[in-house]
């Protein structure tokens, strides 16, 4: 025990020791994966087929173009025309009669002879004159025309011809006021004891007035004896009727009966364009008709439009009641839904339209002077026709494409500048329903802008179409061209990045159309598309999502051990490249808080007490010659030890971690698809002392 104690207090203890080591703590960093398609995130950037190339296109509607009813307008039209009245008919004039002429009156010599047998010679009797007056005219002035003379022989013997009157029965007729011949009637065929004997007269240009004398010479046909007696002078005689069955006249006065005459005028249909119609449906437009009577007459006024057929089927017409010598106006006629078309020959064009105009008379009361000279006036008035529909040939003419926009609508994120495209193209699509035979675009101006983000315009281009086709179509089948446009002018527009897009145009037509304004139009879609073959010119810069490692992030190990313990660090990132590009990956390591309220990336200031920064090469990736595609990627693992100051950050968390990635220009175009990418994965490996 002395022993024990003696030599415990001869000697020296020393603190117990625990065991230590040395281990390793990760700090993993998220994965990054940059994916082009992402990274492109616009409006204007499509993946295209199985091979996911991207492409860039823009599309836009172009103006619809209406056919107006201006287009398809023929211009208002005064037509007149002055007719004569040419002739005055008369078809029923009141027969003249002489009365019965007794053998008392014609042969008074015989009233002696009363209960005597008498022998007469062959000698002839001459009866008249005998004046007739006709009530229903005064004076005729006979274009041409019949008198028919109708004589009843009632007298006991035959008349006709004898020794001393070879001619036989011949009356003659005078105008009484003027003792002028108007008519000599004959005939050398004997006449029957009860017969009448009808004789004609064709006269021209003759006056014939009212009263008339007629004389008449009646010969015996042969000697003849009778008993005279007194019922026998009053019983035998003569009678004569006077008819004019049908006259012409050109100066009557007289009471008129009706009257008809129809007369035809034409009014032309063509405009100075050149349009020319077939047939068609009128929209609007009025016909105004007035009648300028200047003749003493009244009666009914109508003109007839056989061209123009209403909806139920029946011929536009026009009618109106007029008084002697006055003019008159047909209120206006409407020709809405009124069809139009060359009645006569179907399918032909109509560069004229036929009016008849017919024109009936009252009869008269009392004795009218009238000449064929007289006249009427007829003036028809067309306003604007406008069609619904039109068939036929329109002229040359032009249609204004309406100006078309599209803004504030493209965004090219991801696209920034300085790149620039190869191989754009152009596609304009027609829809086409509207049928004339020639019809084209004459112009489109279709005009790029790229603004800024203060709405300044920064560039602008414009690619302009000039003298392209368009296939004729239907209303309600519209017929598709498709017009392409694979010029440098359509890159230089795309390689603007235009943000708003206008355009304005026109388009000519001419030849055989059929149309109809409300269904009839043109309208299409314009699209510039490019693949995304791109050349950089310079820089362009992609961050990276900014991660923070907390303190569930950061082991304890780490935020816990003294200075001397841990005893390095290394910094590991796997860059796997899957894109044309190289470039440059800037780590920046801080845990200065102040840097998420600004711009992160900005290098221009490091506080090296807080930060640091670390730069890697991105791989290249290998590239298929033929498709200017990424054939496989390229991958590189860098290490990079940290010093204690950047060690020391990790043991202050919260600290953040971001990624700027920064594109090199390229050598010419390369070709990028939708599912290239670039893919970032880290962690940073400590080497921690541990004891237990």
């Amino acid at each position: 025990m002395i022993f024990l104690l003696s030599l415990m207090l001869g000697c020296t203890f020393n603190e117990p020791q625990l065991p230590t080591w040395v281990t390793e703590v990760q700090v993993p960093l998220e994965p990054q994966k940059f994916l082009v398609q992402d990274q492109l995130d616009s409006s204007v950037v499509t993946i295209q087929g199985a091979d996911s190339l991207l492409a860039l296109s823009i599309e836009g509607d172009i103006g619809e173009v209406r056919l107006e009813e201006s287009q398809l307008a023929f211009p208002p039209r005064d037509t007149s025309r002055t007719f004569t009245l040419d002739t005055l008919r008369f078809d029923s004039l009141q027969a003249l009669n002489t009365g019965f002429l007794s053998l008392r009156q014609v042969a008074p010599q015989l009233a002696a002879a009363v209960g005597q047998s008498v022998h007469l010679p062959e000698t002839t009797f001459v009866v008249g004159p005998v004046v007739v007056n006709s009530s229903d005219f005064k004076a005729l002035l006979v274009k041409e025309g019949q008198i028919r003379l109708s004589i009843l022989n009632a007298f006991p013997f035959t008349l006709g011809p004898n020794n001393q009157s070879s001619q036989g029965l011949h009356i003659a007729l005078y105008n009484d006021s003027t003792g002028e011949l108007v008519s000599q009637l004959s005939t050398n065929q004997p006449v029957q004891p009860g017969e009448t004997v009808v004789l004609t007269d064709q006269i021209q240009q003759r006056w014939v007035r009212s009263p008339l004398r007629v004389v008449a010479s009646l010969p015996l046909a042969q000697a003849v004896s009778f008993a005279v007696t007194d019922s026998l002078l009053d019983a035998a005689g003569t009678s004569a009727v006077l008819e004019f069955p049908h006259l012409l006249a050109t100066e009557a006065l007289a009471r008129f009966h009706q009257q008809h005459y129809r007369r035809n005028l034409r009014f032309s249909l063509k405009d100075q364009k050149g349009n020319r119609l077939k047939q068609g449906e009128i929209a609007r437009g009025n016909v105004l008709v007035t009648f300028a009577n200047q003749f003493p007459l009244s009666g009914q006024f109508r003109v007839h439009l056989p061209e123009f057929q209403q909806p139920d089927g029946q011929a536009l017409q026009v009618d109106l009641d007029f008084l002697a010598n006055q003019t008159v106006q047909a209120p206006p006629v409407q020709t809405n839904h009124v069809q139009i078309a060359n009645r006569q020959t179907p399918g032909a064009f109509l560069d004229s339209v036929q009016a008849t105009v017919e024109l009936i008379t009252r009869r008269t009361s009392g004795f009218v002077h009238l000449r064929a000279s007289d006249q009427f006036q007829v003036q028809v008035h067309t306003d604007s026709i406008f069609f619904r529909s039109f068939s036929g040939y329109l002229a040359a003419d032009s249609i204004a494409i309406p100006r078309f926009q599209r803004q504030a609508s493209v965004d090219y994120n991801g696209l920034e500048d300085g790149i620039r495209f190869a191989g754009a193209e152009l596609l304009v699509k027609i829809f086409n329903e509207v049928h004339i035979d020639q019809l084209r675009i004459k112009r489109l101006s279709i005009t790029g802008r790229h603004r800024n983000s203060s709405g300044q315009v920064t560039a602008s281009a414009q690619v302009h179409i000039a003298d392209q086709a368009i296939l004729p179509g239907d209303p309600g089948n519209p017929v598709l061209t498709t017009i392409s446009f694979p010029t440098r002018e359509v890159t230089d527009f795309l390689n603007i990045l235009p943000t708003e897009i206008e355009g304005v145009g026109t388009i000519a037509y001419q030849g055989n159309a059929s149309v109809t304004v409300d269904a009839s139009r043109v309208h299409g879609r314009y699209s510039f598309s490019t693949p995304v073959q791109v050349k950089i010119d310079r820089q362009n810069r992609i961050e990276g999502d900014i991660q923070t490692l907390d303190e569930s992030s950061i082991d304890a190990d780490i935020r816990e051990a003294a200075r001397d313990d841990i005893r390095g660090a290394q910094l590991a990132l796997q860059i796997t490249n899957h894109t044309p590009f190289s470039g440059t990956i800037t780590m920046l390591v801080t845990t200065d808080p102040a840097r998420l309220q600004g711009d992160f990336y900005n290098l221009s200031r490091l506080d090296s007490t807080r930060e640091f920064v670390e730069v890697f090469q991105i791989p290249s990736a290998s590239i298929d010659p033929g498709s200017g595609t990424v054939r496989a990627a390229g991958e590189t693992i860098s290490q990079i030890g940290l010093n204690r100051s950047q060690i020391r950050l990790f043991s202050q968390p919260p600290v953040y971690v971001g990624f700027l990635v920064t594109i090199d220009p390229t050598d010419g175009f390369v070709t990028v698809r939708g599912n290239d990418f670039l893919e970032l994965a880290g962690k940073t490996v400590f080497q921690v002392r541990v004891s237990q």
